[in-house]
């Protein structure tokens, strides 16, 4: 599964460790496809990835190619924003969306976000945690998201205090839903001579 889609940023180069992957390389080759087009030329494939496909993939790409040409394509991410995004939608794609065009969101753009942002509970997600813990759990995810409006918007600079009281954990990695460390250590392997491969390779293998 690839991590992220785009490779900018010292983060998003470690996390792409399958990238050599032939599905991968796939969606690397549309990604800079759709940025090649025209704006008019990659329009219909947005709207049509992020309207009307439910694969987190066609999303993830319309997302990151409304990033690099927001200006123009907005009017489709706004359209999206507006048929309810579901809490579970946290595509690194829409984070990094958020966190470098929010210096051009309308005070109504604002709001759209923050009342979506104020949406996320995990509690149906972590039943076996008791009140405290969903409480704590609640503020870090809202403040992962605030913390890309927050430099741009009083309310949400205000609200990310208000959450960063209920839990002071710094947020770390934000916009990635999951990270895999590097490994510390590589172990080492007896490799099979070049001749005793030839003898019997399937055997060796």
């Amino acid at each position: 599964w690839l991590t992220v889609i785009r490779a900018k940023t010292e983060d998003e180069v470690k996390q792409n460790r399958h990238s050599d992957r032939y599905d991968n390389q796939l969606i690397f080759f549309v990604r800079d496809l759709f940025e090649s087009l025209s704006n008019d030329e990659v329009r219909p494939y947005i709207e049509d990835f992020l309207l009307e496909q439910q694969h987190p993939i066609f999303i993830r790409l319309a997302l990151y190619v409304i990033n690099s040409k927001y200006n123009d394509l907005k009017d489709i991410f706004w359209k999206w924003m507006d048929a309810d995004v579901e809490y579970n939608r946290k595509e690194h794609e829409l984070w990094t969306l958020l966190e470098e065009n929010s210096d051009n969101f309308t005070s109504d753009e604002f709001d759209k976000v923050i009342d979506w942002i104020e949406t996320f509970d995990c509690q149906e997600q972590r039943e076996d945690l008791n009140e405290e813990d969903i409480k704590k759990r609640n503020a870090y995810r809202r403040k992962e998201y605030l913390l890309c409006l927050k430099d741009n918007s009083k309310k949400a600079q205000e609200l990310y205090q208000k959450y960063h009281l209920i839990n002071d954990t710094d947020i770390k990695h934000p916009g990635f839903s999951y990270w895999s460390n590097p490994p510390t250590y590589i172990p080492e392997y007896s490799h099979a001579e070049d001749e005793e491969f030839c003898k019997d390779p399937i055997n060796t293998i």
